[in-house]
């Protein structure tokens, strides 16, 4: 519930006092709290102030018992407003305020000091801790001062208040925490009741009082899974427009029948690299009755995509909203017309939804293995390892599953286009099919088919048969039209005995191409792009700009391909962005051994670091030798190995921006270079040998790679290297003359 009162005409959850540590939680003695540590933590991704509140809410629902969360700002002038954060939540761990990164820009520098006051304390202990944190010192062990404790006097009870002064309109920040506390009333936590209190010290006695209380209005039960809370949270957020209600509303919605729901929910299989995670999806699809109603949260033809992690509301994942865009939604009779990221929140603009409706989304993302009793904390440690993208197939599977369960569960919602056209013309079919049977001579015939579609053989009005099969036609349409597109090849029958027809049951995926199109006719380009998108779901992307991983800059009769963002991407991942750069990829001397340096006890980054820059040698010809060096030893990398890998990156830091550029040429013409470097291998004395061919003036080939054989003289390996250019530069003119390009001379070597 959410309302707005006078702390004179209410009376509070419990005793407000000025720390929360005053509810008691009786937990045994002398309790255990292990740490559990978590990477990438959602709250990384909120504004400060909305991370202390969350984190807050976390204590709370860590706990076995009912708790109360607390946020107060008191107004002391018009300028400043006191803010306190206190929960009767398990106790806080300090590292969860050292090691979480606070901004200072969600207020400023000059409108917060940049200061913490935490209170805290945890069954198992016999005080309580007061400590100042300074989150604007760099020095993490200056960071907290401790301040004296207070003896708790045998007392067993559990909380945490924290506190701070800023600078900023008050108006702006209620606003920005009731938005909060209304989407986190979706999780409907059952343990947790939330009071936000607005009290103005120039007003004696003025207090604006907001309580948000998750499981009041269709209370579930404690065993309730997190898919039944998710779905009843976000029928209450749409039935009361978003929680700003206190109760359903009635002229958009006289029942809370109107709402269509579907859900979904995929996980992740447990392995030994993944404990498991789970993405829950939950879509409603709301009709107003009401045309004339003037309510603030009308039906409109964009959805707001709402996004929680490990219970908390956060931004969308890169991975998730790339699977947003992916959904072939049009097999959903659903129009994408555009997706805006907006960083706290996504819309997602519909070319089709009717006037009166409107669609809700929700995901969750949690892992199987997150704290859910007070006997775990939650400790938020930002990752010192690279992040690793979500697969984006989890969301989409799960927003999928919701979507069929919509399908499944309300007749006619959510068919594809072609099945509604196909829709379109039952009803003159169902008229002739009713002539044929009521014209009929054939008595047999007739009961037959009375028989199939359930009805009587004797008085039966044309009207009422014309109906029935009507009816059929739709259900076998509909029925159809659920499946995947793969085994639509065989319709169901129309008509059909009780027991109905086998589904194949085949399991299905979606894959996603990239394909880059070119011609010298733009209309046929065009009319091919058309053809394309009626057979499949597409996108076009418009001119060339940037192709897995490839950037290409279009001037005037030249193509420039650089991997820059890529090889940026690779010395983030490396903790290589701030390296000093190499002149060269390698060092001259002596080449590389497998005798040289210290087995590296884990060689999976060696691999794939040396990985990713074998793609890099796309179009950076100038570090193929020394990669093809690094690759030699993938089997058992040594230190010296690595560092050699290293000199490649740091390289690559002083020359991100080179590639190669590709211009148009007047002559049409084939040369290549190649050279030797006899017996260079130190281990079995392979000769390395490498060319580059082009075609004009521009760059289309090249190689560096060890000899297959062991050459008896340099002459020997310099022919080996010929016989592979040789080799090369025949397949390009057999290429041309399959596409009848008549090269102006012969190749030169």
């Amino acid at each position: 519930m959410n309302m707005n009162m006078n702390a004179a005409e209410s009376q509070p959850l419990c005793l407000h006092v000025r720390m929360a540590i005053v509810f008691i939680n009786i937990l045994p003695p002398n309790s255990i709290y292990p740490l559990r540590f978590f990477d990438s933590h959602p709250l990384m991704n909120l504004p400060t102030l909305l991370q202390l509140i969350s984190s807050a809410f976390q204590r709370c629902r860590a706990s076995e018992h009912l708790c109360r969360l607390s946020i107060t700002l008191r107004l002391s002038n018009p300028s400043n407003v006191q803010i306190s954060i206190s929960d009767t939540g398990i106790g806080s761990c300090l590292d969860e305020f050292l090691d979480l990164k606070l901004c200072l820009e969600d207020f400023g520098s000059e409108y917060w000091d940049g200061v913490l006051s935490v209170t805290t304390t945890s069954i198992s202990d016999d005080e309580i801790h007061n400590y100042r944190l300074s989150t604007k010192e760099c020095v993490s062990e200056r960071r907290l001062t401790r301040l004296p404790s207070k003896p708790k006097n045998g007392g067993k009870f559990s909380g945490t208040e924290v506190c701070l002064l800023v600078s900023k309109n008050p108006d702006v920040l209620v606003g920005e925490i009731k938005c909060f506390l209304q989407k986190m009333l979706i999780l409907k936590i059952p343990s947790v009741a939330i009071e936000l209190v607005v009290e103005r010290e120039d007003t004696p006695g003025s207090k604006d009082e907001y309580i948000f209380l998750a499981n009041e209005c269709n209370p579930l039960p404690f065993s309730a899974s997190n898919l039944e809370r998710l779905k009843s949270g976000l029928e209450e957020y749409v039935l009361k427009h978003g929680n700003i209600l206190n109760t359903q509303c009635r002229s958009c919605f006289p029942s809370s029948g109107t709402l269509k729901v579907g859900s979904g929910i995929s996980s992740q299989t447990k392995s030994r690299r993944s404990t498991g995670l789970v993405m829950e999806a939950v879509i409603i699809i709301s009709e107003i009755i009401d045309q004339t109603s003037t309510c603030f949260r009308p039906c409109s033809a964009r959805t707001e995509v709402l996004y929680f992690k490990d219970y908390s509301s956060c931004t969308i994942s890169q991975s998730s909203l790339k699977a947003l865009r992916s959904i072939d939604w049009r097999s959903y009779g659903l129009i994408l017309g555009s997706v805006e990221n907006r960083g706290s929140s996504v819309l997602l603009e519909w070319e089709n939804l009717p006037a009166y409706a409107h669609i809700d989304i929700v995901l969750h993302l949690y892992n199987e293995q997150y704290p859910t009793s007070c006997h775990t904390i939650i400790v938020m440690v930002p990752s010192t390892r690279p992040k690793i993208q979500l697969d984006s197939n989890l969301t989409k599977k799960a927003l999928k599953l919701a979507l069929d369960d919509l399908r499944d569960k309300h007749a006619g919602v959510l068919l594809s286009a072609h099945a509604l056209k196909i829709r379109s013309y039952a009803p003159d079919l169902a008229k002739t099919i009713a002539g044929l049977i009521l014209s009929s001579e054939d008595t047999d015939f007739q009961t037959e088919c009375f028989s199939l579609l359930g009805l009587e053989s004797q008085g039966v009005g044309g009207e009422t048969v014309e109906a029935c099969i009507n009816e059929k036609i739709i259900s076998v349409i509909e029925t159809n039209d659920k499946k995947p597109q793969r085994s639509k090849d065989v319709a169901p029958f129309l008509f059909e005995d009780d027991g109905g027809f086998l589904e194949s049951g085949l399991e299905y995926d979606e894959y996603e191409d990239d394909i880059i199109l070119t011609g010298s006719d733009p209309t046929q380009l065009d009319r091919f792009v058309t053809t394309l998108h009626r057979e499949f779901s597409i996108r076009d992307l418009g001119p060339l700009h940037y192709f897995l991983g490839i950037e290409v800059t279009c001037t005037s009769g030249q193509l420039h391909l650089s991997q820059q963002k890529y090889i940026n991407d690779i010395l983030s991942t490396t903790n290589m962005l701030d390296s000093k750069p190499a002149p060269t990829p390698g060092k001259v001397g002596k080449p590389l051994s497998q005798h040289d340096g210290m087995l590296l006890e884990d060689p999976t980054e060696y691999r794939r670091i040396v990985g990713s820059l074998q793609y890099v040698t796309m179009k950076r010809p100038n570090i193929a030798f020394a990669v093809n060096c690094a690759c030699q030893f993938m089997h058992s990398p040594t230190s010296s190995h690595l560092l050699a890998v290293k000199r490649i990156l740091r390289y690559l830091r002083g020359t991100s921006s080179h590639g190669i550029t590709l211009q148009a040429a007047d002559t049409f013409h084939l040369s290549a270079f190649t050279d030797a470097d006899w017996a260079s291998s130190l281990d079995d004395r392979r000769s390395m040998g490498g060319y580059c061919v082009f075609l004009g003036e521009s760059l289309v080939s090249w190689s560096s790679a060890k000899q297959k054989v062991v050459s008896r003289s340099s002459t020997e390996s310099e022919f080996q290297a010929l016989a592979n250019v040789a080799a090369e530069l025949s397949w390009y003119h057999r290429l041309f003359a399959d596409r009848r390009l008549i090269l102006s001379s012969s190749p030169i070597m």
